[in-house]
């Protein structure tokens, strides 16, 4: 359902980087390394709860719309029922 799964990965490691980057100034290259192996690692691990939590949300957003449409259709459905009559089979009837 979630089609951005990448670009979401890589948005979320991004951030997790960029704070561990504001607490690890001047620190060694083997820490960040580590900093930068642990961001991914939070985001591959978080990826499925965010994914639910846009799933949640995009559901709750529709969820109005869809019952306010079916509404729609099913008073539009009452107040417009027609009956056909041929009017020609009562006249070949009843002359």
């Amino acid at each position: 359902m979630i089609t951005c799964r990448d670009h979401m990965l890589t948005s979320i490691a991004t951030n997790v980087k960029t704070v561990f980057a504001g607490h690890l100034r001047g620190a060694s290259k083997t820490h960040l390394e580590q900093a930068e192996q642990a961001a991914t690692a939070i985001a591959e691990a978080n990826m499925e709860l965010a994914c639910a939590f846009i799933q949640k949300a995009a559901m709750e957003k529709a969820l109005p719309e869809i019952e306010k449409r079916l509404h729609d259709v099913s008073k539009r459905a009452n107040s417009t029922i027609h009956f056909n009559l041929d009017l020609t089979i009562l006249t070949r009837r009843f002359p």
